[in-house]
């Protein structure tokens, strides 16, 4: 049997959500029920079993309850993303939801919403995947986001990422504000998590500007042949962008600074919008670079104001 994979585009990967494990367990099943470079349309119904979740490692005992769970406030659940021109788009995740019990087999029904197809939609370039079954043995729904934004930067083997940003990521903008609560509660109860279940074994290290931490530093590697699970060896390459290599992802330091340096460069005033004040084209620029297809568009620059890949 093929083992089961999820594909989602790199804009859905970077956006701001936050879903319970139950929740993750059971995106993370219906997305990889689309086939590759298929287009998909938001009447198909993605149908999500307890025999689909213990197909991938889960205790049957626990399966039932998974699902009724992720039935309960799934279909309330947003996602903002930084769509392609630099808007932000906040949509539902879905657009419908129904549960059915049978004798053999409980399992829910879903539709994606309409704004949430296109990135999960015939992805041919700027997409990441990896193995459903790693992801779905996640119990801990901070551990699963953690591993699809590791797994996007594999081919690199490390990811900066601001430490506003990786709130923002995981949802959690106003929860462990201090930052002891949210490394013991959540960074280092993730990577543990992760280290011992899947393949992909991270370490981090704290950037601090001034007297405060700024950014943290994931340095990891997935193991495909790892023997602490051998029936992982589906583990999978990721960020696939046919020939482009991904491009790290700049701090909100570095974007505030690039921001403030392109907004004022005369040759780049070629991207300004008409009428558009210095002030908006820098925020514009600002919440753009978050994209990795805006730093690419605007790599050219970036190198000549000093930004090394």
């Amino acid at each position: 049997m093929m083992p089961k994979i999820v594909r989602k585009s790199n804009e859905l990967i970077s956006a701001s959500y936050r879903l319970t494990a139950a929740e993750h367990r059971v995106i993370f099943c219906a997305i990889s029920k689309i086939k590759p470079m298929q287009k998909i349309s938001d009447k198909a119904l993605y149908a999500v079993s307890t025999n689909d979740l213990s197909n991938c490692g889960i205790n049957i005992k626990h399966c039932s309850d998974i699902l009724n769970s992720a039935s309960e406030q799934l279909f309330s659940r947003s996602v903002t993303i930084t769509a392609r021109d630099g808007q932000e788009i906040k949509t539902r995740w879905i657009q419908s939801l129904r549960s059915q019990n049978e004798t053999e087999s409980n399992y829910i029904e879903l539709r994606f919403s309409r704004d949430i197809a296109p990135y999960l939609n015939d992805l041919t370039k700027n997409f990441t995947q990896f193995s459903l079954r790693e992801a779905v043995s996640l119990s801990s729904a901070h551990a699963g986001r953690i591993f699809e934004l590791l797994m996007q930067y594999q081919s690199i083997g490390s990811r900066t990422i601001s430490l506003i940003d990786l709130r923002e990521m995981l949802g959690l903008e106003n929860k462990y504000p201090a930052f002891s609560d949210f490394r013991k509660r959540c960074l280092d109860t993730s990577i543990k998590e992760i280290n011992n279940k899947t393949n992909l074994q991270i370490r981090y290290e704290l950037i601090r500007t001034g007297r405060s931490i700024s950014d943290i530093k994931f340095i990891f590697h997935h193991s495909a042949r790892d023997s602490r699970s051998p029936s992982n060896a589906e583990a999978i390459s990721t960020n696939q962008s046919d020939a482009d290599l991904p491009i790290p992802v700049l701090s909100d330091s570095q974007r505030g600074k690039y921001a403030g340096e392109l907004s004022k460069d005369i040759p780049f005033g070629r991207y300004a919008k008409k009428g558009e004040s210095e002030k908006d084209f820098y925020q514009r620029i600002k919440r753009e670079l978050r994209s990795e297809e805006f730093v690419r568009k605007y790599l050219p620059d970036l190198e000549a104001m000093g930004f090394n890949r």
